[in-house]
Protein backbone atom coordinates (compact mmCIF):
# COMPACT_ATOMS: atom_id res chain seq x y z
CA UNK A 1 0.00 0.00 0.00
CA UNK A 2 1.30 3.61 -1.30
CA UNK A 3 1.90 6.12 1.93
CA UNK A 4 0.20 9.71 1.25
CA UNK A 5 3.09 12.04 1.61
CA UNK A 6 3.33 15.90 0.62
CA UNK A 7 5.93 16.97 -1.24
CA UNK A 8 9.24 17.54 -0.60
CA UNK A 9 9.32 21.30 -1.75
CA UNK A 10 6.17 21.68 0.70
CA UNK A 11 7.78 19.59 3.29
CA UNK A 12 10.66 21.60 3.26
CA UNK A 13 8.74 24.87 3.77
CA UNK A 14 6.70 23.01 6.95
CA UNK A 15 10.17 22.20 8.47
CA UNK A 16 11.44 25.77 8.14
CA UNK A 17 8.27 27.59 8.82
CA UNK A 18 8.20 24.95 12.32
CA UNK A 19 11.85 25.60 13.00
CA UNK A 20 11.59 29.48 12.66
CA UNK A 21 9.07 29.27 15.26
CA UNK A 22 10.74 27.75 18.10
CA UNK A 23 13.78 29.84 17.17
CA UNK A 24 11.59 32.46 17.86
CA UNK A 25 10.03 30.72 20.88
CA UNK A 26 13.67 30.25 22.12
CA UNK A 27 14.23 33.74 21.82
CA UNK A 28 11.28 34.58 23.92
CA UNK A 29 12.39 32.64 26.54
CA UNK A 30 15.66 34.10 26.17
CA UNK A 31 14.53 37.60 26.55
CA UNK A 32 12.07 36.76 29.91
CA UNK A 33 15.23 35.82 31.43
CA UNK A 34 17.01 38.74 30.51
CA UNK A 35 14.01 40.72 31.82
CA UNK A 36 13.42 38.89 34.86
CA UNK A 37 17.64 39.60 35.81
CA UNK A 38 17.26 43.36 34.68
CA UNK A 39 14.04 43.42 36.88
CA UNK A 40 16.29 42.03 39.96
CA UNK A 41 19.08 44.49 39.28
CA UNK A 42 16.42 47.70 39.11
CA UNK A 43 15.26 46.13 43.14
CA UNK A 44 18.67 46.10 44.08
CA UNK A 45 19.10 49.17 42.96
CA UNK A 46 16.51 51.05 44.96
CA UNK A 47 17.53 49.34 47.82
CA UNK A 48 20.73 50.75 47.69
CA UNK A 49 19.86 54.01 47.07
CA UNK A 50 16.62 54.09 49.34
CA UNK A 51 20.14 53.07 51.93
CA UNK A 52 22.14 55.83 50.50
CA UNK A 53 19.12 58.24 50.99
CA UNK A 54 18.71 56.95 54.52
CA UNK A 55 22.05 57.36 55.47
CA UNK A 56 22.42 61.18 54.05
CA UNK A 57 19.01 61.88 55.75
CA UNK A 58 20.95 60.69 59.06
CA UNK A 59 24.17 63.12 58.23
CA UNK A 60 22.80 65.87 56.60
CA UNK A 61 19.00 66.12 57.46
CA UNK A 62 15.90 66.36 55.53
CA UNK A 63 17.55 68.08 52.41
CA UNK A 64 17.44 68.40 48.45
CA UNK A 65 20.84 67.39 46.77
CA UNK A 66 21.82 68.53 43.65
CA UNK A 67 23.23 65.29 41.56
CA UNK A 68 24.88 67.38 39.57
CA UNK A 69 27.45 69.06 41.57
CA UNK A 70 26.14 67.65 44.99
CA UNK A 71 24.97 70.97 46.90
CA UNK A 72 22.43 70.87 48.76
CA UNK A 73 19.35 72.94 50.13
CA UNK A 74 17.13 72.23 53.15
CA UNK A 75 13.87 70.48 52.03
CA UNK A 76 10.52 70.69 53.32
CA UNK A 77 8.88 67.65 54.78
CA UNK A 78 5.82 66.25 53.27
Amino acid sequence: MAKNKITKEELKSLQEIVGKLNQAASQLGNIELQKHEILHASAQLKGDLEEMQNALKETYGLVNINLTDGTYVAGKED
